[in-house]
């Protein structure tokens, strides 16, 4: 027999089946909600694939290779698939699985918003250099440096449109699935649990190695404001601003810092140049520069200090006691789990050698 402490001056002994009934319910539980994730996935990669299979089959071979190098077209179809069809259908396939004991929301005021933006960006630039550095390794071991392929993409379709997808839509449809619907059941285990797991998700769901580090550490801290707000409002406006400034501004200041390394260049080289366009661009390329590094180390500052002070309070309150490693372990080993990693990291190595 075992044993646990009640937090009530208590010992609980519980039988080796009662301890083995609580890990099936792991199992059970956490193998429903990757499953879902995993038919996400499918469905998004599968309904894809079989629309350009029968644009094949439909256009003419000039008109199809057009059509199927276009930026514009990918970004529409996978969008539509995942938010119109695989959203639904993962909603869908966790009908029926148990949430977690309901919380009170609480508000988060402006201050702690902000501070949290700033930790967020940091996070994102740190995770980014981590992503960038790890490509470049495997550029170097394969002579073959992987394309970021959704900055390029992003280069290549209509501001409105990147506006609509990856900073209004995009930021709902990602924070309803693994903020709201997979921490509100996993959360039954522990809310540190849930954040895990959730973050993780979050970067594996990427499916390249550019993202999924900023993405895993955005996912933890995204997951800290929901599990301490349950207002899922909040994760979504920080997301729309981190694909924001990820996107639109980054994709804007893009062309002037680029422009400003062409005049420079030719200034070096003691060719003609336009000395307008390199101080207003090297202008811009300073002050971004400046910005960026500026968020940064608020950020770092402000994730420190709370460090530090312990503000980062995770309730480990669980509705069935289960030990952290035990919940881990058996999250970890079932069907759904295992399908939706196998897959995730298929992807990811699919991205690194499909340039």
């Amino acid at each position: 027999m075992n044993g646990f402490y009640n937090g009530y001056d208590q010992v609980i002994i519980e039988t080796p089946e009662e301890r083995e009934g609580k890990k099936r319910k792991v199992r059970r539980l956490f193998s429903r909600v990757f499953l879902a994730l995993f038919i996400y996935i499918i469905i998004s990669q599968l309904l894809s694939s079989v629309i350009y299979a029968v644009a094949s089959f439909m256009m003419p071979y000039e008109q199809y290779l057009e059509f199927a190098e276009s930026s514009l077209w990918a970004i529409i179809i996978s969008s539509g698939v995942q938010y119109l069809i695989a959203f639904p259908i993962f909603f869908l396939a966790l009908i029926g699985t148990k949430k977690a004991e309901a919380k009170e929301r609480s508000r988060l005021s402006v201050k702690d918003f902000i501070i949290f933006f700033f930790i967020g960006e940091a996070l994102m630039l740190i995770g980014s250099i981590i992503g960038n550095l790890l490509n470049e390794m495997v550029g170097a071991l394969t002579g073959n440096l992987p394309e970021n392929s959704i900055a390029t993409l992003i280069e290549e379709v209509p501001m409105w449109l990147i506006v609509v997808l990856m900073v209004v839509i995009g930021p709902i449809v990602e924070e309803l699935i693994c903020r709201k619907l997979i921490i509100d059941r996993l959360s039954a285990w522990g809310d540190h649990i849930a954040i895990l797991f959730s973050a993780v998700a979050f970067g594996l769901l990427h499916a390249n190695l550019y993202q999924f580090f900023y993405a895993a550490l955005l996912g933890a801290l995204l997951g800290y404001v929901y599990t301490r707000t349950r207002d899922v409002r909040y994760t979504i406006l920080l997301h729309m601003l981190f694909n924001f400034m990820g996107s639109i501004v980054g994709l804007c200041v893009e062309g002037a810092i680029n422009e400003y390394y062409v005049q420079y260049e030719l200034m070096v080289m003691g060719e003609q140049f336009d000395l307008l366009s390199l101080g207003l661009n090297g202008m811009i390329t300073v002050l971004y520069s400046n910005l960026q590094y500026g968020m940064m180390a608020g950020g770092i500052y402000a994730l420190v200090h709370m460090w530090k002070k312990r503000k980062f309070q995770i309730s480990r309150d669980k509705e069935l006691y289960l030990a952290d490693g035990e919940i881990v372990k058996s999250g970890v080993l079932n069907v759904g789990s295992i399908l939706f990693l196998i897959l995730c990291l298929v992807l990811t190595f699919l991205n690194l050698i499909l340039v």
